[in-house]
């Protein structure tokens, strides 16, 4: 009786959990749901402590379209940070400023590059151009990255000894493809490898005339490349060779043969020269960013067995990466600058609703760093609607405002609209399922909730007279 009210109980929990995921919104078509955007955040200090105060931060958000689908070339929204940095003590302040943008698809189309335009009382200066991984939990973690020093760590050095493997085999006498893997065992504290696939697999097809290898699918023609880090001795290969007698034979038809595979082994000098011989010519980013932002690719894509990546691991790219502008400003005793940074700013497109709904975020915490912080305007200039605005904001001749009497907490969300009140879309049938699932629930589960103390009190009863009548029996 147990195990039947236990199962009872189960299902009723079921239908329970089941109902919030059956009323939720189904969409009428197989589209995206949504396509992220990037997070903006303003100018971030790189020094640890920095002396100088905001007396006031003024944001300017000039929503005047929204980014097409696909395609971002006539996209013209911008945000403007506008700060007064205030120095109060009685020496001259020289700071290192960093403004971040994602260097990916939504800020490069064609011949066309979004770049922030940086001003210092009004006049726009130079700035350094730096390059860090894309994956970052926020932007003062992130900006920790830029550096001039090599990353290392206890696997990972610049002169970490790398070997290059180049594994091949002669046309054996009657097949016409040949397919080769390993299994391999790796210490991963002495050595790791690089290859398009953790068992070193490989698949060679042969011309009918020459008998020549004509199948290049790594990096050199006619052979398997892979490369050892560290100590080569820590990493040893058990190769299992089939063939088949189709090209391109399907994997049913391969058969272990015994013919023989060449390796020749050649050292590729260190880790470094490895890496920075994979960057393009053209690439902007200098040797200690590139070489650093494939680190952590390295590590990003470590394997327990030793594996750590494809070749593709070994390129970074301006697509894949952060990307900073530096610059450095003076501000004398008693003095006061400001500091302007206009950048594009990418929402989150929301499909599920009709018309679209755009979210912006932008990161206010690096702005915590500084000395102190006064008080903050926001403005959103635009002919669109704001959905649900957030707390503080109010609507006024050009769009929407807000102010604050000093840093607030958390981070800055607002989502806009062509409508003022967008509807999730839904489908026919994501209604009708969810019109069944909520009588089911109102048929069954609610009358076992409201009998079940009734159905436990019988079932204990019935329970106690079989076990009188079977004491009765026995006496």
């Amino acid at each position: 009786m147990k195990k039947g009210l236990i199962k009872i109980l189960s299902a009723v929990a079921l239908l329970a959990a089941a109902l919030p995921c059956a009323v939720s919104p189904v969409l009428a078509n197989s589209g995206p749901r949504e396509e992220r955007g990037e997070t903006a955040s303003g100018t971030i200090v790189r020094n640890k402590n920095s002396v100088l105060a905001v007396e006031s931060e003024k944001l300017t958000f000039d929503i005047v379209d929204f980014p097409p689908h696909g395609e971002n070339v006539d996209y013209n929204s911008t945000v403007t940070a506008e700060y007064k940095f205030v120095n109060t003590s009685p020496n001259t302040v020289h700071t290192s400023m960093a403004f971040p943008m994602k260097a990916g698809e939504r800020y490069c189309y064609g011949d066309r590059e979004f770049a922030p335009v940086i001003s210092v009382d009004g006049q726009q200066i130079d700035c350094v151009t730096r390059y860090t991984t894309a994956k970052y939990t926020n932007f003062d973690e992130a900006v920790k990255l830029i550096t001039d020093e090599w990353y290392s760590d206890y696997f990972y050095k610049v002169d970490l000894p790398v070997t290059k493997y180049t594994v091949s085999v002669n046309k054996p006498e009657g097949y016409n493809s040949v397919r080769i893997s390993a299994e391999v065992k790796c210490d991963k504290t002495k050595a790791r490898y690089i290859c398009y696939s953790s068992n070193l697999t490989y698949h060679f097809d042969f011309d009918e005339g020459n008998g020549g290898a004509t199948y290049d699918a790594v990096t050199t023609k006619q052979a398997l490349v892979y490369y050892v880090l560290g100590d080569t001795s820590a990493m040893s290969c058990e190769w299992f060779i089939e063939a088949a007698n189709d090209r391109n034979g399907r994997l049913s038809s391969y058969k272990p043969v015994d013919i023989p595979l060449n390796i020749t082994a050649e050292s590729a000098n260190t880790l470094k020269d490895l890496i920075l011989s994979e960057r393009e010519e053209d690439s902007p980013i200098n040797d200690v960013d590139y070489y650093n932002g494939v680190i952590r690719n390295l590590n990003d894509y470590y394997y327990d067995n030793g594996y750590a990546g494809s070749p593709t691991n070994l390129r970074f790219k301006t697509s894949g990466a952060l990307v900073w502008y530096l610059y450095d400003v003076d501000v004398e005793s008693n003095g006061k600058i400001i500091n302007k940074i206009t950048a594009p700013v990418f929402p989150t497109t929301q499909y599920y609703y009709d018309p679209y709904v755009y979210e912006y975020e932008y990161y206010l915490s690096p702005a915590a760093k500084w000395a102190s912080f006064g008080k903050l305007e926001v403005r959103i200039n635009s002919e669109y609607y704001m959905v649900d605005p957030p707390k503080g904001f109010e609507k006024c001749d050009g769009g929407y405002k807000a102010e604050f009497s000093s840093l607030p907490k958390g981070e800055l969300t607002f989502k806009m609209s062509t409508a003022e009140k967008p509807h999730v879309k839904n489908s026919s049938r994501g209604v009708a399922i969810a019109f069944l699932v909520i009588l089911c629930f109102i048929c069954i589960g609610v009358p076992l909730i409201v009998f079940m103390p009734f159905i436990v009190k019988a079932v204990k009863k019935r329970r106690a007279e079989r076990e009188l009548d079977f004491s009765s029996r026995r006496d």
